[in-house]
């Protein structure tokens, strides 16, 4: 790399040198290929500015989409929850207090209270599909109800294994652990065909590392799927940490997904670009 006089844009060249040999193979000489390679290296900058733009408009894009989540569940829990859960009370007092005298009007009570109660239920779902109220308790109590809902609806045996009881992560890193173990569980349950789920959390000096591992059918890596958002959604959401995602799996033996997160943000997009 040369910078030139005055200038203030580098010039990069690939300079190879080959010796020059007589014929008893003594090197009386060289000579000097050169390549200017500027433009090519201006180019591979550009895509990789171009890149990281686009990875701050997904993580920019993601972080808005969960505030958004996290207010809308907060309003539905709130003050459409509570309008359902006064209604079901002023109906049982009505049942409760002309029920006796009117068998019809206490049949119409109870029915509506059963509607109610599955309006509330499904009010509950509602909020949890958006940001589950355990995730305000810490990632912990976020992944022992994700378990508990999987396993209730899939009937697949879902285990969590948490090596440390006092993993502490900050919202932002416990909602991307939260979102991976949930996309991971849907791919489970919709291609994996197993018996049996394993979620492994812990941390150590640096890192947290989230295994989540499968004995279903498992898949041929080397082999690329279109439409794998699932993986890619995982990645993105690893990437934005200073992460990583690794995926093994083979024909036959389950799948096993490994994910690396810094406890601090250990490195930046701005110093690496100071690099250059």
């Amino acid at each position: 790399v040369s910078e030139p006089i005055g200038g203030n844009r580098a010039i990069y060249d690939l300079i190879k040198i080959v010796p020059e040999l007589d014929e008893e193979g003594v090197v009386v000489g060289a000579v000097a290929i050169g390549r200017d390679y500027t433009e090519l290296k201006a180019a591979e900058r550009s895509l990789e500015e171009s890149q990281y733009m686009l990875r701050q408009l997904a993580a920019r894009s993601e972080s808005n989409l969960e505030n958004e989540h996290k207010a809308l569940a907060q309003a539905v829990h709130d003050e459409l929850g509570q309008y359902l859960m006064a209604l079901r009370m002023n109906v049982t007092a009505i049942g409760v207090e002309f029920g006796a005298n009117s068998p019809a009007l206490k049949e119409k009570t109870d029915r509506l209270i059963e509607l109610m109660d599955i309006t509330i239920l499904v009010v509950r779902n509602v909020v949890a599909s958006l940001r589950p109220k355990a995730l305000d308790m810490g990632v912990v109590p976020a992944l022992e109800w994700l378990v508990d809902e999987h396993q209730t609806r899939t009937k697949i045996l879902c285990e969590l294994q948490v090596c440390d009881e006092g993993i502490h992560l900050d919202d932002k890193r416990a909602t991307a652990v939260f979102r991976i173990v949930q996309e991971s569980l849907t791919n489970i349950s919709r291609h994996a065909e197993a018996s049996k789920i394993v979620i492994v959390l812990e941390k150590n000096e640096s890192q947290y590392v989230l295994q989540v591992r499968d004995n279903g059918k498992g898949f041929d890596t080397a082999i690329r799927k279109d439409k794998s958002f699932g993986l890619v959604g995982m990645h993105e959401r690893a990437y934005m940490l200073g992460g990583k995602v690794e995926v093994s799996s083979e024909v036959g033996l389950g799948t096993m997904i490994k994910v690396f997160i810094p406890v601090n943000d250990i490195w930046s997009e701005e110093e690496e670009w100071l690099e250059y």
